[in-house]
């Protein structure tokens, strides 16, 4: 089962622009996707465990292409994941104080 975001790229890429203007936005077809798995009942696949976590390839950057992935070291018996895009890093690099969370271990 395909994330919703995959679909619509894939959709989105076998169209023409002119066809492309009449595809409803992201959201909308976002919804769409959402209410007919729930209505067939296709749940989308939950990992188990960190190690089941796959990143896919249009996941790890953003909507304008840009990286959003910073590290994974999925091999790692410890792996961690660093999500960000350059946009939030230089934010934050010009921010006097980071406020943390540590829930996750």
């Amino acid at each position: 089962h395909d994330p919703p975001r995959r679909i619509i790229h894939e959709v989105l890429l076998g169209i023409s622009k002119e066809d492309g203007t009449a595809v409803p936005n992201y959201s909308s077809s976002q919804r769409t996707i959402q209410r007919k798995r729930k209505k067939k009942e296709m749940p989308l696949p939950r990992p188990k465990s960190f190690d089941e976590i796959h990143i896919p390839d249009e996941l790890r950057v953003t909507n304008g292409g840009n990286r959003f992935l910073l590290y994974d070291n999925e091999s790692s018996t410890n792996r961690m994941i660093i999500l960000s895009s350059d946009d939030d890093l230089d934010r934050l690099s010009n921010s006097e104080f980071w406020h943390a969370d540590g829930t996750f271990k």
